[in-house]
């Protein structure tokens, strides 16, 4: 008895925190996580949505481009700082969000789909790179060899 009371007590935070919208793995509760803006440098406080190169439901590897913000002084890429699906971003385009205010959440438990995930920006580049590689590769066609001189007969 007293070791049900102990598994049970040990198992009603999981199930509270999946009430909740919280994931629950094996070791850990992982929640959603939320990105904030960042800061984008010493007197700036706020920027404008300018790309949102991520949508909603879509898997990004970490250091891939989510939401583009500028400002008069600089644009910056807030990339994903783990891994999961982008389950919502709280702003659209030409929208203006403060430095700290909550851009966008992310689900880091969510599986990477069977083809990597990601925006593909690095594949794509990959494979731009990967198609001029042979041409420049081969060779340039050798030109039309002159024939050899005829033999002359003798007079």
């Amino acid at each position: 008895l007293m070791f049900l009371s102990r598994v049970l007590t040990r198992a009603a935070p999981a199930l509270k925190a999946q009430r909740a919208g919280l994931h629950c793995s094996s070791r850990l509760l992982m929640p959603v996580n939320t990105v904030a803006v960042p800061t984008m440098g010493d007197s700036i406080t706020e920027g404008t949505v300018v790309d949102i190169p991520s949508a909603v439901g879509t898997y990004v590897n970490e250091d891939d481009v989510v939401v583009v913000l500028e400002t008069d002084k600089v644009s910056v890429d807030v990339r994903a700082t783990e891994a999961g699906v982008i389950t919502e971003i709280m702003g659209d385009l030409d929208d203006v969000v403060e430095v700290g205010q909550d851009l966008y959440k992310i689900d880091t438990d969510a599986a990477a789909p069977e083809g990597g995930g990601g925006d593909g920006e690095e594949k794509k580049e990959e494979e731009s790179v990967a198609a001029s590689a042979p041409a420049a590769a081969a060779p340039p066609p050798a030109a039309a060899a002159p024939p050899p001189p005829a033999a002359k007969a003798p007079p």
